[in-house]
C-alpha cells in the first residue's frame, strides 16, 4: 500500500493488476496499463517450421509452452487427453513444453493414465520455440481456476502465440477471453475454467475446421501486429515513465520518500 501511494508511477501489466493499485491508493493519474508485447521478429509467419519427434505429420499439434506450477492448473490438460483418448479422437496431440515444480508429477500421472496423445518437452531456448509454434496449428493456454486469474493475469505465452499466429483454445474468462474475441475475426476459443470437457471440445473444433483455424490464426497475427508489438508497448511505457519523471513531488510525499 505504501508503495502504491508514494509510487511516482505504477505501470500495471493488466487492467485488473491497475485496480489492485488504485484500490490500495496510487492516484488513478499515476497509473498507466502497460501489457506484455508481442516480439514480432522473433515469432511468426518468416520463421521455418520444426515439430519434434513424436508428433505425427498429420496431428494437429496444440503446444502449451510455460511454467509447469499449481497455478497453471495442467492436470486439466491431461484430464482433456484423457476425453480425447477416451472418445477415440487420435487426430491431436497435446505437447507441454517448458519446466516447474509439477512436471515430475504431471509426467508420473500421464504415464499412469496410458495418454498415448500427450507428449512433455523441456523448455527451448527462444528461436527453438518459435520454430516449434510455426510448426503447430493451436496455442494453449492454461490456468488453474482461480476467479482472480479472470482479470490478474497477463501471460507472456499468450503473446506468443499471437505472434506466430497461432489460433488459441484457453481455459479463461476475463481479459484473456475477451482478447481472443477482439477484432472483427475471433483468434481463438475461451473454455470455461476448470471445465476439461470444454477443453477437449475446442481442440476437436479446431481440428474439425481447418479453414477456419487459419482464419483465426491470421486474425491472431493481425491482431499481435496491430495491438501489441513490445515496440509500441515500449513506447507506451517510456511515456509514462517521463510523464511521472515530470510530475512534481506534494511535500509530504517528499517527506515520506
Amino acid at each position: 500500500t505504501a508503495a502504491c501511494r508514494q509510487a511516482a508511477a505504477v505501470v500495471a501489466l493488466s487492467e485488473g493488476m491497475a485496480e489492485t493499485a488504485l484500490a490500495r491508493g496510487a492516484e488513478p493519474a499515476r497509473v498507466a496499463v502497460v501489457p506484455n508485447g508481442c516480439d514480432l521478429d522473433l515469432f511468426g509467419p518468416q520463421v521455418a517450421p520444426w515439430r519434434p519427434e513424436g508428433a505425427a505429420p498429420w496431428e494437429v499439434l496444440a503446444v502449451y509452452a510455460g511454467a509447469h506450477g499449481r497455478a497453471n492448473g495442467l492436470d486439466q490438460l491431461l484430464d482433456a487427453a484423457e476425453i480425447l483418448q477416451f472418445r477415440g479422437e487420435h487426430r491431436i496431440r497435446l505437447l507441454l513444453v517448458g519446466e516447474g515444480g509439477e512436471k515430475p508429477r504431471l509426467r508420473q500421472a500421464a504415464t499412469e493414465r496410458g495418454l498415448a496423445n500427450l507428449s512433455f518437452l523441456d523448455s527451448l531456448p527462444k528461436r527453438q520455440l518459435a520454430a516449434l509454434l510455426a510448426g503447430a496449428q493451436v496455442g494453449v493456454q492454461c490456468l488453474a481456476p482461480v476467479p482472480e486469474f479472470a482479470e490478474w493475469t497477463a501471460p507472456n505465452k499468450l503473446m506468443d502465440y499471437l505472434a506466430a499466429g497461432l489460433p488459441v483454445v484457453a481455459n479463461l474468462s476475463g481479459r484473456a477471453a475477451r482478447l481472443l474475441a477482439g477484432g472483427p475475426v475471433a483468434c481463438g476459443i475461451p473454455a470455461p475454467p476448470g471445465d476439461a470437457a470444454a477443453l477437449a471440445d475446442a481442440l476437436v473444433w479446431m481440428a474439425d475446421n481447418p479453414h477456419r483455424r487459419a482464419e483465426m490464426g491470421a486474425a491472431a497475427r493481425a491482431q499481435a501486429v496491430r495491438r501489441w508489438d513490445r515496440r509500441l508497448l515500449a513506447a507506451d511505457f517510456v511515456r509514462a515513465v517521463e510523464a511521472a519523471a515530470g510530475a512534481p513531488r506534494t511535500a509530504g510525499e517528499w517527506a515520506t520518500a
